[in-house]
This record gives structure tokens, C-alpha cells and sequence, in this order.
């Protein structure tokens, strides 16, 4: 699935491509992750952005009835060579992503 965010004048900001999938990382329409595959957030937009387009978009994810389950959000980081950060999606919206 894909979400995004526009701006004011209807152009793309950022999107988010997503799955729901279980604790073995299998796709499961009820399962309890969402598994963020990728992130693109426009140029202009990068600057001013850290965890606020990820806040703004993960409800809307939450809202899609396939995540209804999800209570994690999970992702690799391959350009820092990071093993997968799981945050609970509650922490997420509320924005205490430390």
C-alpha cells in the first residue's frame, strides 16, 4: 500500500509504502506490524522534516482497515547498516520517538 501527504496545492510532499505482515514478516491482513518498505519525502520538504511527515502518516495507515491490528511500525535502516527499529505505533503518534 501507499499513503501520502500533499501540500496545499494538491502536489505530493511525501509517501509512505507500507505492509501489514505478522511476527515472521510474512503479509497477513490481520497481522500486528506495519512494515514501512520505503520513504520519500520531497526536497523542499526535507528540511524541515524528522518524524513529522511519519506522525501525520501513520494514522492515516492506522485508519486503513487492514491495520486496524497493527500495534508496531517497523523498518530497515540499509543506508546506515542498522538493524530494524520497532516502535510502538501509540509512541509514534503521540511523537516521543527518541
Amino acid at each position: 500500500m501507499i499513503s501520502v501527504l500533499k501540500n496545499k496545492d494538491g502536489y505530493v510532499r511525501s509517501y509512505i509504502e507500507w505492509t501489514i505482515v505478522d511476527e515472521q514478516g510474512k503479509t497477513k491482513n490481520k497481522g500486528n506490524f506495519i512494515y514501512i518498505n520505503n520513504v520519500w519525502v520531497h526536497k523542499q520538504h526535507r528540511k524541515k522534516w524528522s518524524w513529522g511527515d511519519i506522525r501525520e502518516l501513520i494514522p492515516k495507515i492506522k485508519n486503513h482497515p487492514y491495520a486496524k491490528y497493527a500495534l508496531y511500525v517497523y523498518w530497515r535502516n540499509d543506508k546506515k547498516n542498522k538493524q530494524n527499529r520497532i516502535i510502538p505505533v501509540d509512541i509514534i503518534c503521540k511523537g516521543d520517538t527518541k
